[in-house]
């Protein structure tokens, strides 16, 4: 991304009531930039319907895939893996999927109803766990914590308005809720998108009204905001070094805020999915992005896109497009990333993974 004018006016940091920004730990990193570059691509016909979500596994060995007829399958992508092939059909239907990072055999599910459901790989057995409130019955997003076995929910009362949210912690080693807080925003708000950083301490929740709201993730007390005044923001992620947040917007704009030097914009680009420079003019609703046809790498360094029908890998700090995979014959609904590959599952029912390497 190139950098922001000196002295930015498009954003500011309020810190909580305390009147001091709380420090946010810090990953180093030596590793230099690099470009990626797709060196294997393959297309999967594992459904036979419509696939709406699909995410790696924490060791990106797996695939969970889930079809508009409620078929849910776990399965590698790698033809000499000894993994067994999973399917169930289920009885309810399915809005959103998380897989635990610590204990990289758990699956969780949410349901329609509220309840989150967890399905041992290993045994294929699920078990039913968690309610929700049911005055908040749409999920927007389910994270897993990367150090812990915690998932951040966050639940509106309909699916496109947010100025009413439901935040809640869920404990599933100890089956029980550490702690829910209900959040409001400008009415406006059609959308929330949230991110954990590494140690699991803070979240980031990122409205589309460009509002972000930093919470303490042990409490929910909110220990910072930011205003980044960015139009229909649909994606967040904390910078390797969690010295900064990353905002994409619905038309692919992508912006670099600073977490310690007053919250100012430190970068800012433009992806290339056929937005001009003047704004939305020239992007179609199939094009525009939202949470989950956006992931950035683990390393940070790039962010996979699918506007259309087809993941477009762009370069974080130079917004230059590095990789294209081959289009699907539908839209795309659903991309993730694992450490060297990504996959995109489609309307048309297919699945394609592909591999990188850095140049």
């Amino acid at each position: 991304m190139r950098p922001a004018d000196a002295n930015p006016a498009t954003g500011a940091l309020e810190t909580a009531a305390s009147g001091a920004e709380r420090p946010l730990d810090m990953i180093p990193t030596d590793e230099a930039p690099s470009l990626l570059k797709i060196s294997q691509e393959e297309i999967f016909l594992e459904h036979n319907s419509g696939i709406g979500l699909a995410k790696f596994s924490p060791s990106g060995d797996l695939i969970a895939s889930y079809d508009d007829e409620s078929i849910l399958k776990v399965w590698s992508p790698d033809p000499s893996s000894i993994a067994p092939k999973l399917k169930n059909e289920l009885d309810f239907t399915v809005n959103a999927m998380a897989w635990d990072r610590r204990h990289t055999h758990l699956l969780y599910l949410h349901d329609e109803s509220g309840f989150i459901h967890t399905l041992n790989s290993n045994s294929n057995l699920m078990s039913r766990q968690l309610v929700s409130e049911k005055r908040y019955p749409w999920m927007q997003c389910m994270i897993a914590s990367r150090v812990s076995s915690t998932l951040l929910t966050v639940c509106s009362t309909k699916p496109e308005n947010t100025s009413d949210v439901s935040v809640r912690i869920w404990d599933a080693g100890a089956n029980k809720t550490v702690a829910s807080k209900r959040f409001s925003a400008a009415a406006e708000a059609k959308g929330v998108c949230a991110a954990l950083n590494h140690n699991g301490n803070i979240a980031a929740l990122a409205y589309s009204t460009g509002y972000v709201r930093l919470a303490d993730l042990r409490t929910l007390e909110t220990v910072a905001t930011i205003k980044t005044k960015q139009r229909d923001v649909y994606s967040a992620e904390f910078s390797l070094d969690e010295d900064s947040l990353m905002v994409v917007t619905e038309v692919g704009g992508l912006t670099q805020w600073s977490l310690r030097k007053s919250s100012q914009m430190t970068a800012e680009s433009t992806l290339g999915i056929g937005a001009d420079e003047e704004g939305r003019a020239g992007v179609g609703a199939d094009s525009r992005l939202d949470v989950d046809r956006v992931a950035f790498t683990p390393d940070r360094e790039s962010v996979v896109v699918a506007p259309r029908d087809q993941c477009l890998v762009f370069n974080v700090d130079s917004a230059a497009l590095t990789a294209s995979t081959r289009r699907h014959k539908d839209l795309v609904s659903s991309v993730d990333v694992a450490a060297d590959k990504s996959l995109s599952a489609s309307e048309d029912g297919t699945i394609r993974v592909a591999w990188y390497r850095k140049v």
